[in-house]
């Protein structure tokens, strides 16, 4: 009785003891082995945990994509539609990276994430939580604001191509042109799912191409309003669409966007600024009408140029233009406390641009430099190291189990 009382201390004592190694074990394998992946090897034939966590259907993973930086890009675009309560477009990229992905931890989670996706999707079509997934986003708002002025401005064209002199017909035309325009861009944007950077680089390129339109009519002297109206009416048009088009095919940031105006506005003032300080003699407005049109374009593209390499905030790239404004007012400022409204007005006039000119300058490598420490867009912060574990089931030839991986 005694020995089998012994004999079953003993072995109680020894399950114990292999139980609390195993979980010593464990966790020192967790904390010593970051990003590993805790799952026995597979025999030939086996099953991976990738494989298993796919959805039915899919075809094993290979290396279908060999720049894997294609795969992450299109995660991060199919992730910002997620945020942005779009689950039925963020479900076609994540089942292709379910598929293809070359990392075995993006197909998991890509499936994860469709799973999701598809009952947001579900809910949706449902009747619950439509009115949150169609809402208007920034992006539509921004690009109907900015149709419907434009339709406004369509209609002042159109009085005075057509030489409408009632008070009647005139406003008839703009009532009816504002109408089309409103109704055709809400009905026209419900499928387009413009992000915030989308609408405002409409806006901003609007915005170029009316400046350009009206520097263009200075430059070839149109004789007449209508020749005028139309050619800033164009340039509207097609920098409006341009700079749609670029930004849903190129994925700015609102930071980006926000840096090309910028550089837009800096590049023009410069070009002003500059003029007033050379003063042709020779050409008179349709020199200066090209020097302003060739700043402003200098400008744009210089920013377009380097916007894809910032990671510049929306507050960063204000704030920069800011201390630029401000910097060429204390330029100016400067000069006029200096020279007064004394001496030749040509010579004190040029004095004053130039100061203008270099203070603008000045103040932009200011604001870069004061704003370096701010944090950057949301979409080129690292995402946060905190562990993540995830648990997959692994099937073999003999049997099957669960597989541990992640990070930690």
């Amino acid at each position: 009785m005694t020995r089998q009382w012994t004999d079953r201390l003993t072995r109680r004592a020894m399950t114990r003891f292999a139980v609390w190694a195993t979980a010593c074990g464990l966790g020192a394998s967790l904390t010593l082995r970051p990003a590993a992946t805790f799952a026995a090897e597979p025999e030939t034939g086996s099953t991976t945990p990738a494989e298993a966590a796919a959805p039915p259907g899919a075809a094993t993973a290979t290396e279908v994509d060999p720049d894997d930086q294609l795969t992450r890009d299109a995660f991060d675009r199919a992730l910002d539609r997620l945020r942005q309560g779009e689950p039925t477009a963020a479900s076609g990229p994540l089942a292709e990276i379910a598929h293809r992905a070359v990392l075995a931890e993006r197909r998991a989670a890509a499936t994860a994430l469709l799973a999701y996706a598809r009952k947001l999707s579900a809910i949706a079509q449902a009747g619950g939580g439509g009115e949150v997934l169609h809402d208007l986003s920034d992006g539509r708002t921004e690009f109907i604001v900015t149709s419907t002025l434009g339709a406004f401005y369509s209609g002042v064209v159109l009085v005075d191509v057509l030489d409408i002199d009632d008070v009647r017909p005139v406003v008839g035309t703009l009532l009816v042109t504002t109408g089309v325009g409103l109704t055709g861009a809400i009905l026209g944007s419900r499928e387009l799912r413009l992000r915030a950077a989308d609408g405002e680089a409409y806006s901003l390129g609007a915005v170029w191409g009316a400046t350009t339109g009206i520097l263009t009519a200075l430059a070839v002297d149109t004789d007449t309003s209508e020749a005028t109206q139309l050619t800033v009416l164009g340039g509207v048009a097609v920098g409006a669409f341009a700079g749609l088009s670029l930004s849903r095919h190129f994925q700015p940031t609102r930071g980006q966007v926000n840096a090309i105006s910028s550089a837009m506005v800096v590049g023009f003032a410069s070009a002003v600024l500059g003029s007033q300080v050379w003063q042709p003699e020779q050409g008179g407005s349709t020199a200066l009408a090209l020097m302003w049109l060739g700043g402003l374009q200098v400008g744009t593209f210089a920013g377009m140029t380097l916007a894809p390499d910032l990671d510049w905030s929306v507050s960063r790239s204000r704030l920069t233009l800011l201390s630029g404004g401000v910097g060429g007012l204390l330029g100016l400022g400067v000069a006029v406390l200096v020279t007064g409204s004394e001496g030749n007005g040509s010579t004190t006039g040029k004095i004053w641009a130039g100061s203008a000119l270099a203070g603008l300058w000045g103040g932009l490598a200011a604001g870069v430099a004061l704003t370096a420490d701010m944090a950057p867009d949301a979409q080129h912060r690292a995402a946060p190291t905190q562990p993540s574990v995830m648990v997959l089931p692994m099937q073999v030839r003999d049997g099957g189990g669960l597989a541990l991986q992640g990070w930690f």
